[in-house]
């Protein structure tokens, strides 16, 4: 079973919404069992193409993921790709996993 979690890319500039959507596009014809989207980038997307993470959750923080974790870890057996922004701290996500 494999499974992301995608934080912002927050060194995009300008062409910050289109390569996020286009992100979102290329996670939606996977078939991942689990898709995370950390920060306010990706919401962003996803309000406007609300079709596209259907299946994803999402948070705005890192901090927030990691609370959800606590409550509801990850099953045995996944394995997940965590990519993001240096700044998004989703090495923080080791802790927890």
């Amino acid at each position: 079973r494999k499974g992301e979690v995608l934080g912002d890319m927050k060194e995009l500039g300008e062409a910050s919404f289109e390569e996020h959507l286009a992100v979102m596009q290329l996670v939606s014809r996977c078939r991942f069992k689990v898709v995370v989207y950390v920060g306010p980038e990706f919401a962003a997307v996803a309000e406007k193409y609300p079709g596209l993470a259907a299946k994803a959750k999402f948070f705005d923080t890192v901090e927030q993921l990691m609370a959800h974790i606590g409550e509801q870890p990850v099953p045995e057996g996944y394995t997940l790709l965590i990519k993001g922004s240096h700044s998004m701290n989703l090495s923080a996500l080791a802790d927890v996993l």
